[in-house]
């Protein structure tokens, strides 16, 4: 940075001669110190604005570097808490499928459970209604008939004993 002040050393001055110096007075020449004394301290000066206007430039681009990259954070913070607010809402959904066919699961165990307790009560009736009709001495195709009837009770009993057992695997599952 050139220096505003023009240089006192290198002006040519009336008092600058060796000659005249010696007889010139003393305040004179204190004059002529304190001019030296000035111009050492605002070249000093000057120096030290020219540092300071560097260091200003330095942190100027640092500044801008770090709004930069704090700008670009907080656009990856928000890109982060949207996707993650997309993913609770999946998984939420998710929750919710697997809530609704636990219910189904056991909606269906229960209908089971119900169809082989009504099926055991045939089982047993027909059972009852085989042992009352051999004690009575029903004849042969009675009792074909009705031990075919027991087969299909029996059948029928396995069938939904099955479905309950697969019932509580798929509900034992999904929890």
């Amino acid at each position: 940075m050139p220096s505003i002040i023009p240089s006192l050393s290198s002006s040519p001055s009336p008092l600058s001669s060796s000659s005249s110096h010696q007889s010139l007075p003393s305040s004179l020449s204190s004059s002529s110190s304190d001019a030296a004394t000035l111009q050492s301290k605002v070249q000093q000066l000057t120096k030290q604005v020219e540092d300071l206007t560097s260091q200003n430039s330095v942190l100027s681009k640092e500044n801008a570097k770090y709004k930069t990259e704090s700008a670009s954070f907080s656009k990856k913070l928000e890109q982060q808490k949207a996707k993650e607010a997309a993913e609770t809402k999946i998984l939420e959904g998710m929750m919710a499928k697997v809530e609704e066919n636990l219910l189904q699961s056991q909606a269906r165990a229960h209908a089971a459970e119900k169809q082989v307790n009504a099926l055991q009560q045939e089982l047993a009736a027909a059972r009852l209604l085989a042992n009352r009709n051999v004690s009575m001495g029903v004849d042969n195709a009675t009792v074909s008939e009705m031990r075919g009837q027991f087969l299909e009770v029996r059948s029928k009993a396995q069938l939904a004993s099955s479905q309950l057992r697969q019932a509580a695997q798929d509900a034992e599952g999904h929890i």
